[in-house]
Parts: C-alpha cells; sequence; structure tokens
C-alpha cells in the first residue's frame, strides 16, 4: 500500500476505478455502504466446515469448502474418513421441495416428434452437469400438451438448459428474464413453426 501525503486523498476519492473482477468501486466508504444495505443471502451466511463429510442423500463428499462427487478410486480412502451430513442441495430440497427452485426453463410449442428428443437433450445435459456439481439438479420435469416446464436448483442451470436447447435445436426463439438479485431466473425457449 502506498505512504506518503496523497495516499489518503486518493483513497477518499469518487473516482471510478476497476477491480479486475468486471466490478467498479467508488470509494471504500460508498462501497462499505453498499455492503451495509445488502441483504445476505443463505450461500453469504453459511459457515464453512472443515474436514470431509459425505452426503447421506445423493453421496456428495464435502471436500476443501466444495460439494463433489469422487471417482471410484478415491470414494474409497474418503468414505473411512468422511462424517455424515447433508449437502445443502438435498437439504433444501427435503425441506422446501419443488418450492425450492430458483430457476425455472419453459418449453413451448413442440410437436409430438419433437417432445422425445427435446427430453433426451433435457436429462442429458442435466446429468452432464449434475456430475460436475452436485448442487445443481432438476427438481421436477412437467409435461403438458406441447409445453414442458423444468424446475432446477439452480437459477444459471435452467439458463443454460435453454441455451443449450437453442443451440441444439435451430430455429427456436429463446427469451431469458431474470428477476431481483437474480433470483429466480426463467428462460423460455419457443420451438419453431413447422410448415
Amino acid at each position: 500500500m502506498r505512504t506518503g501525503p496523497n495516499s489518503k486523498k486518493r483513497m477518499q476519492t469518487d473516482t471510478v476505478r476497476s477491480t479486475g473482477r468486471g466490478i467498479t468501486v467508488r470509494s471504500r466508504k460508498t462501497r462499505a455502504s453498499i455492503i451495509g444495505r445488502h441483504t445476505p443471502q443463505w450461500w453469504e451466511t453459511e459457515v464453512k466446515k472443515h474436514g470431509v463429510a459425505r452426503c447421506s442423500t445423493c453421496g456428495a463428499y464435502y471436500v476443501s469448502g466444495h460439494w463433489l462427487f469422487m471417482p471410484a478410486a478415491l470414494e474409497k480412502k474418503f468414505a473411512r474418513i468422511a462424517r455424515g451430513a447433508t449437502c445443502p442441495a438435498c437439504a433444501s430440497e427435503r425441506a422446501h421441495g419443488v418450492s425450492a427452485a430458483e430457476g425455472e426453463l419453459v418449453v413451448k410449442g413442440l410437436s409430438a416428434a419433437d417432445r422425445p428428443l427435446v427430453l433426451q437433450t433435457i436429462a442429458a445435459y442435466a446429468a452432464r452437469e449434475r456430475s460436475r456439481n452436485p448442487e445443481a439438479r432438476v427438481l421436477s420435469v412437467d409435461v403438458h400438451g406441447a409445453d414442458i416446464r423444468v424446475l432446477t436448483t439452480q437459477n444459471h442451470l435452467a439458463v443454460r438448459l435453454g441455451k443449450k436447447l437453442d443451440e441444439s435445436r435451430k430455429g427456436g426463439k429463446l427469451e431469458i428474464s431474470y428477476g431481483e438479485d437474480d433470483l429466480p431466473a426463467r428462460a423460455v425457449w419457443s420451438a419453431p413453426r413447422r410448415k
């Protein structure tokens, strides 16, 4: 940190500077007032646990502050030292059920021939995301005629599912809308009209 006659003055100015993460901060005083007004979300108040834990519901392991699935070779080693716990996604799903959904994907206007392919795409991509991050899951898939409604535990998973559908099924229209504080996210993909 710089020391000198101008260092204190420089910290109190209202000039915009980049923090390197795409965030601009006007001054420490302004930043502190913004943080002070912020209502913490559940992930900000969660206390990091130490050691290794295994979720009794889904089998994910908590290692170094992250929930993840272990390869078979490492699972035997960690199973001996892991204590029992419940991961946040399983706890939220158990406590709130479908109302714990942070993301929603709505697929509209599907033909009967396209429905199995779209459901297969959603299932495959959701399985891939879950293998990477145990907390990213699909809570429910409801099929109502030509429409499909998918509820997810993470808002960005619903958006990624919508983008994957838009990428794989050409001609559709994707609309993404975020709620307040990015919760919940809603992605609506409309299938192209067949002639």
